[in-house]
């Protein structure tokens, strides 16, 4: 397999609607500062939570933001500055967009269990995709799937 070009990658982002927790913000502010560095650009849901965190944290390093907001406006973070907005979609939709744009992904889940949210829905369908993936944990702690393809 061909190594990906890092100073053009595309990194998705999906995570807790709750917020993330310091240890989850600060190993994602790693992945994209150090292990993922350069990024290009950074694609995120505009959602309340780790979304509207992760979307901070882009904008303190100077990475791009791409908005793919939900159709529903509910939970909607309006998250502003970016470099493009997506036109809205239902939930599931603009996350597999957002597989789909990236090169790689950083999942944010507040729970372990696989088997619940949109969070894991995204991750899910990152993997049928092939796409390497960094699931960071409550605890920061940061789990590899596929990354060895993108060094």
């Amino acid at each position: 397999m061909v190594a990906l070009e890092l100073a053009s990658l595309k990194v998705g982002f999906s995570g807790t609607r709750s917020g993330m927790s310091k240890a989850q913000r600060m190993s994602v502010a790693d992945l994209l500062f150090i292990d993922l560095c350069p990024v290009g650009e950074i694609h995120h849901g505009d959602c309340v939570g780790a979304d509207k965190q992760s979307h901070a944290i882009a904008g303190n390093l100077d990475i791009p933001v791409v908005v793919h907001p939900p159709l529903n406006p509910q939970l909607r973070a309006w998250c502003a500055p970016a470099a493009e907005y997506r036109p809205p979609k239902e939930y599931l939709s603009r996350n597999g967009d957002m597989v789909d744009e990236t090169d790689a992904m950083i999942a944010g889940p507040y729970r372990e269990d696989e088997a619940i949210g949109g969070t894991w829905f995204t991750v899910r369908y990152a993997r049928q995709q092939g796409k390497p993936i960094a699931v960071v944990y409550r605890s920061g702690f940061v789990r590899w799937e596929r990354m060895a393809d993108i060094r």
